[in-house]
C-alpha cells in the first residue's frame, strides 16, 4: 500500500558511456557488469537502511527516509551521502581491467512523495513518485564523468557532525544553478534548472 512519506531523500545512478561499454565488451561481461553493479546499488542501500527503488537497465535509484526522532534529517542526508560515494567508489573497481567504468550520481531532497509498491504480473518494486523524483532524475543526468552532484536542499541539512563526518564544509561549498552547467539538457533546464547543485 502507497503511503505520503515526509521528506525522503532520493539518490539516482546511472553508468556513464553504458553503449560505448555494451559494445566492446562481450555480452557476458557487460551481463556481469551489470549484475555487480545492481548488487553494489543494492548493498551500499541497505547497508546504510535505505530502500533500494527501481533498477532501469545501467542505472538504480534508493530512498532515504527520516524519522521522528531529532537529527532524522542529517543522519539520514550523511547516510545518503555516504551510500553514494560507495557506490561510485565500488563502481570503479568493476567490469575487466582495462575498463574505466564511471557511475554518475544525483542526490535531492524530497518533500512529500508517494512511495509504495507497484505490482503487476509476477513483478514487485518499490517506486517513488513526485516532482522531487524528477528532479533528482535531472541532478542525476547532469552529473558527468563519474560525479556525485547533490542539491542545496540535501547538503543543508546535515549538521555539523554528519558534515565533518562526510568530509564536507558546509560554508564554503559552493553552488551553481543546475540551468548553468555545462551540457544541461533542455529538460534539466526546464524541470530543475533553479536548483542548486555542488559536486561531493
Amino acid at each position: 500500500m502507497s503511503r505520503p512519506v515526509v521528506q525522503p531523500r532520493s539518490c539516482l545512478a546511472d553508468l556513464e558511456a553504458s553503449g560505448a561499454l555494451s559494445r566492446r565488451l562481450s555480452s557476458r561481461s557487460y551481463f556481469y557488469l551489470i549484475r555487480d553493479l545492481t548488487d553494489l546499488i543494492d548493498s551500499s542501500t541497505v547497508d546504510r537502511d535505505g530502500i533500494v527503488g527501481k533498477h532501469a537497465g545501467d542505472g538504480g535509484s534508493a530512498l532515504f527516509l527520516t524519522g521522528d526522532f531529532e537529527g532524522s534529517e542529517s543522519a539520514t542526508a550523511r547516510a545518503a551521502i555516504e551510500a553514494a560515494r560507495a557506490i561510485r567508489d565500488g563502481a570503479a573497481d568493476l567490469g575487466p581491467d582495462d575498463v574505466t567504468v564511471k557511475l554518475n550520481i544525483g542526490l535531492h531532497w524530497g518533500a512529500t512523495l508517494m512511495v509504495g509498491q507497484v505490482a503487476t504480473r509476477g513483478r514487485l518494486e518499490v517506486t517513488a513518485l513526485g516532482d522531487q523524483m524528477n528532479e533528482g532524475a535531472r541532478i542525476e543526468a547532469a552529473a558527468k564523468n563519474g560525479a556525485i552532484l547533490a542539491s542545496k536542499d540535501l547538503t543543508e541539512r546535515l549538521d555539523s557532525t554528519d558534515a565533518q563526518a562526510s568530509d564536507l564544509e558546509l560554508d564554503t561549498l559552493a553552488y551553481t544553478p543546475l540551468g548553468e552547467l555545462e551540457g544541461a539538457s533542455d529538460k534539466a533546464i526546464r524541470d530543475a534548472g533553479a536548483i542548486p547543485v555542488t559536486a561531493i
